[in-house]
């Protein structure tokens, strides 16, 4: 488990709360419930890119283009591997900086499936 700190990012979801370890300990005491709930079961949560756009990401997206316009059946040959060639040709012929759209990708906390519990004395 990581090192926790006043300044980690969690998930509580028995108060409906999002945010850092210390807010949480402020939040129950403005409610007046930080006697009453000392200990809290949380989940971690981290920053994250809402999506990864990459080499995979494009050909997956042409893939189902292609599909939802029918042109996988109606116009392959019995060998079925056009898309494999259209997927290399694409490719090998464009450049995108991922690298550039990935910085002004939108970021989002994600929460942890793992549950923890944490002293909020602690903190």
């Amino acid at each position: 488990m990581e090192n926790l700190t006043k300044n980690t990012t969690v998930f509580c979801e028995h108060f409906n709360f999002h945010g850092t370890i210390e807010e949480l300990k402020e939040h129950l005491e403005d409610i007046g419930e930080l006697e009453n709930f000392p200990k809290v079961t949380v989940k971690l949560s981290h920053l994250e890119p809402f999506m990864t756009v990459d080499d995979e990401w494009l050909i997956d997206l042409i893939q189902r283009e292609v599909e939802m316009q029918g042109c996988d059946n109606e116009r392959s040959s019995e060998h079925g591997d056009e898309m494999d060639k259209v997927s290399e040709a694409i490719l090998e012929h464009i450049t995108i900086d991922y690298k550039a759209i990935m910085e002004k990708m939108p970021r989002l906390y994600y929460g942890e499936r793992k549950e923890i519990q944490i002293n909020l004395k602690d903190f």
